[in-house]
């Protein structure tokens, strides 16, 4: 896998909730050159790796604070 991408936080399913999951949309695995199930690291105010997951346009974890819309 390779790459960078600056995503924003959106609002997750209620049943991630507590998952760490990263659901992104199929075009932005495709630039990460990534696979469901890779791990990726997720950088805010503190840093989280969760596996890549879904088809929607949002990052949920909650071992990092992020914000919706960070």
């Amino acid at each position: 896998m390779d790459g960078e991408l600056e995503l924003k936080v959106g609002e997750g399913l209620a049943e991630d909730v507590g998952k760490g999951l990263a659901r992104l949309d199929p075009e932005d695995i495709k630039t990460l050159k990534g696979v469901l199930g890779d791990v990726i690291e997720i950088t805010g105010e503190k840093k989280t790796v969760a596996p890549i997951t879904g088809r929607r346009n949002s990052l949920l974890d909650s071992n990092a604070p992020f914000a919706t819309g960070e």
